[in-house]
């Protein structure tokens, strides 16, 4: 669909077949893989509206074969970004940074969360920074690529200006999560998820990353917020500084604003914007009122928009008129939406906008 054909049909079925040592197919087996040599592969039949020239299906053809050679390279290369989420886990254990060490301890366990079928690890690749006068450029190591990264660069964010390194928490921190400009072509034709792990030397100076590329599987939206790792401990700040009892009407709506909070905004955002949205919405629950509440990626990339408006005037009409009203003020383009409409007297939509950039 991302060429412009409608699938009209698709047909799948597993079949068991013999493959010589090159892969050239040799033939069907008709019996049971377990009673024959051979093995299982799945056949995959789409059928598409019709293709005017032969141009044209040579290019959703080498686009095809592409996507799948995408695919292949994870496969094989899966293992071995494991691997290096071991060694990058040992290496945080061994840190001697200005770090809290809860959250070094929650760094930790977030890598063991994604690992246990929370993240799809589609490539992997270390990086070297040098520092220049104005930015700091990053540079992935070609012998470190792994999965995707070996055929493609999906990495937008290799030049960071001093300024923002200096003056945040960026430093600092031990695990950053954040989106790529890019979208995957594997799995679902969301922006990659870059989980950013950064490396020190004996001095504690930042030497350079790891990154890991992937999305973020369903478990991430359905799974409790409060046993997420590096979510559940921004919830619980915030929880705590907005002072409220969590048996009154505040601390209840509080709770159910951050449970409801769109997830891979809660992995980005900071803990002092998340307490002045989360309290935002609170302060409207219950009432008819439109709103509008922004952040903007700390790389300038992205701004996130979350909009709440009164549930009986919410229309796909009014979504439209308040996407292009978003896209013109942040002078970008809306890349995606999502719509939740629930027993809330408001229906909310987060709208993420490409910007300019830094």
């Amino acid at each position: 669909t991302r060429q412009g054909y409608a699938i009209e049909r698709i047909i799948n079925r597993v079949i068991c077949v013999e493959r010589d040592e090159g892969g050239k197919l040799i033939k069907l087996v008709e019996q049971s893989c377990e009673s024959k040599a051979g093995e299982l592969e799945s056949v995959m039949h789409i059928q598409v509206s019709k293709i005017s020239s032969d141009s044209d299906k040579k290019s959703l053809a080498d686009q095809l074969k592409y996507v799948l050679s995408l695919v292949k390279q994870s496969v094989v290369d899966w293992r071995s970004v494991l691997d290096k989420l071991t060694v990058v886990r040992d290496d945080i254990k061994e840190l001697h940074i200005r770090a809290d060490k809860n959250d070094l301890s929650e760094s930790l366990a977030f890598l063991d969360w994604i690992e246990d079928n929370a993240f799809v690890f589609l490539g992997y690749a270390e990086y070297s920074i040098k520092m220049g006068e104005r930015n700091a450029n990053f540079k992935a190591l070609n012998d470190s690529k792994l999965g995707i990264l070996k055929l493609c660069d999906p990495d937008d964010l290799k030049v960071v200006s001093r300024e923002l390194l200096e003056t945040s928490d960026f430093e600092n921190a031990v695990i950053e999560i954040t989106k790529s400009d890019n979208k995957s072509l594997i799995q679902r034709p969301a922006h990659l998820d870059v989980i950013r792990i950064k490396k020190y030397n004996k001095k504690g100076d930042l030497e350079g990353e790891h990154r890991f590329f992937g999305l973020f599987t369903s478990l991430v939206f359905y799974q409790n917020a409060k046993k997420i790792p590096i979510i559940r401990r921004k919830i619980e700040k915030v929880i705590n500084k907005s002072g409220f009892d969590l048996s009154g009407h505040n601390g209840k709506e509080l709770v159910s604003v951050l449970a409801a909070y769109p997830r891979e905004e809660l992995f980005q955002i900071k803990q002092e914007e998340l307490f002045e949205t989360a309290m935002g919405i609170v302060a409207i629950s219950g009432r008819e009122v439109s709103k509008l509440f922004a952040r903007q990626d700390k790389f300038g990339r992205f701004a996130s928009i979350i909009c709440y408006v009164p549930k009986k005037n919410f229309s796909s009409g009014i979504r439209e008129k308040i996407q292009g009203i978003v896209a013109r003020e942040f002078e970008g383009e809306v890349t995606a939406h999502y719509t939740q409409i629930s027993e809330s007297l408001l229906a909310r939509v987060n709208f993420i906008v490409k910007t300019r950039g830094l």
